[in-house]
């Protein structure tokens, strides 16, 4: 009877460490590690120790009853410690196999773990946005490829470092320092964006506009266990936005100096632009074309 509740507590053990497998591939290593954190392998662990220990003892007692029968008789005896040795064996065999077996379910776990952990890696160095994450503390644990360029922190020194030394931000037009999005996160537990006309001071004092926005990272619970930040320098559309505004202002002055309505229109024929002499020339205010239709001012056009 002990050596079949032996034989199903191995078989219900082998299969929660099956089980454990199988959520590291479906739900993620931290899934994993909670399952084998929970105490169910030890407890069975436990279990199947008494069981042997049970055995033992019942096979102990065995030899005894044998041995007190027998007297004196060595044949009896030595039939009787042969039995034992032989259970004994057996009975370590059996628990060699499961220990070799759990070993290899948590070799296979710490593998797929580590291979999942350098995907993602490979993955936030690869992209081209600057990517830092942090613990609950604020404490800098990931800097990418990105991030070391435009902060000029490498990751070694970076790591252990708290988010506000390594991101340094102020208003370009106050120059006043900025809330970090990554604290407003850690305390609010909610994402958050930067500021408009927000600079990133680096590490070597080189300044460069940028945007970014920032999230709480939570684990399969629901706890949040820090914080990350994906910001990108947006140097170059500051540079297109403003050969933008120059020439827009441009084409205003030219079309104040001509003294001729100049206007601008959307394909449907709707107003976008007017210049000022169109109030001399027929009779309207600039705000009074804009946004209108064609038809709405002209009768019969």
């Amino acid at each position: 009877k002990r050596v079949q509740v032996l034989e199903q507590s191995l078989k219900q053990h082998v299969g929660f460490h099956d089980s454990v497998i199988m959520a590291a591939k479906t739900a993620g290593g931290d899934a994993a590690r909670q399952m084998v954190m929970g105490g169910v392998g030890k407890t069975r662990m436990d279990a199947i120790r008494h069981v042997v220990s049970e055995m033992r003892g019942a096979e102990d007692k065995l030899l005894q009853e044998r041995t007190r029968i027998a007297g004196s008789s060595f044949d009896s005896a030595t039939r009787a410690n042969l039995v034992g040795f032989l259970t004994g064996t057996a009975l370590s065999l059996a628990a060699g196999i499961l220990i070799w077996r759990i070993a290899g379910v948590r070799r296979r776990a710490a593998a797929e773990l580590y291979q999942q952990r350098e995907w993602y890696r490979t993955t936030l160095t690869s992209i081209g946005d600057g990517v830092i994450a942090t613990d609950t503390r604020g404490v800098v644990t990931f800097v990418n490829t990105v991030a070391e360029q435009l902060t000029a922190w490498p990751e070694a020194d970076a790591l252990g470092q708290p988010i506000t030394s390594v991101l340094k931000m102020v208003n370009e037009t106050t120059r006043q320092p900025t809330p970090n999005p990554v604290t407003q996160v850690l305390a609010t537990g909610v994402a958050a964006d930067l500021a408009n006309h927000t600079a990133l001071i680096a590490r070597d004092g080189v300044e460069r506009p940028i945007d970014d926005s920032a999230a709480p990272v939570r684990d399969e619970h629901g706890n949040m266990k820090g914080a990350v930040m994906i910001f990108r320098d947006i140097s170059a559309r500051r540079l297109s936005e403003q050969k933008l505004r120059d020439a827009e202002e441009r084409f205003r002055q030219t079309a104040v100096m001509t003294g001729e309505w100049i206007w601008e229109q959307e394909p449907s024929g709707r107003y976008i632009y007017s210049s000022e002499a169109v109030k001399e020339i027929i009779g309207f205010e600039p705000q009074e074309i804009v946004g209108k239709h064609y038809s709405e001012l002209f009768s019969g056009s």
